[in-house]
């Protein structure tokens, strides 16, 4: 299967994959460029996580964000936690199973700059998210397998180094397990659950 990325420019890069129907399937933001991945070690080590409910959530305990500004960190250690990571060689990525399908503009904005708001600090990190179908949803490790191919061709990631923490672990009261089967299909090293 062919497919197609499109690149355009605002305040980091922002790409679409889109099938070869022309439809796009997955959103990715990033602060990296192609030749930032070409200085990168034979095999690099990903520190992955989930957003929502695992990095930050809506103030107030809302289920979900208003607007851009309507977050917090799910815990205070969150952003030294991810300056170390960072700082011990690991990219920092984001795979999220967001609605986007058949949302409006404003949604994918809203998305894209609570995003921004909330990894400002970092200067490095890219997220992928899946606009429709269940094709690249979790636990289907298709997400991964394309951040590895647009980001690093020619370089395997690291599985066994990696990290992966989430909070859809498939416990009784979890809405899901895709986070725990998406890190056990990747084939982390570690892999952390939220409480």
């Amino acid at each position: 299967m062919s497919e197609r990325v499109s690149l355009r420019s605002v305040e980091w890069s922002t790409f679409q994959h889109v099938n070869p129907r022309g439809q796009q399937e997955v959103v990715i933001y990033t602060t990296n460029t192609n030749s930032d991945y070409k200085k990168c070690p034979q095999s690099v080590k990903v520190a992955a996580f989930d957003i929502d409910w695992c990095l930050v959530r809506p103030k107030g305990m809302k289920k979900y964000p208003k607007d851009s500004l309507d977050w917090e960190w799910l815990f205070p250690c969150i952003p030294d936690t991810l300056s170390r990571l960072r700082l011990e060689g690991y990219e920092i990525v984001m795979f999220s199973n967001q609605k986007l399908a058949g949302r409006s503009p404003k949604h994918f904005f809203l998305f894209q700059k609570r995003t921004k708001n909330f990894l400002r600090f970092l200067e490095s990190w890219t997220v992928l998210s899946p606009v429709s179908g269940v094709l690249y949803r979790k636990p289907s490790i298709r997400l991964w397998e394309l951040y590895e191919r647009l980001f690093h061709g020619g370089h395997h990631v690291d599985r066994v180094g990696s990290i992966f923490v989430g909070d859809a672990a498939g416990r009784k009261d979890d809405f899901a397990c895709s986070d725990r089967q998406f890190a056990y299909n990747v084939g982390c090293g570690r892999i952390s659950v939220l409480f």
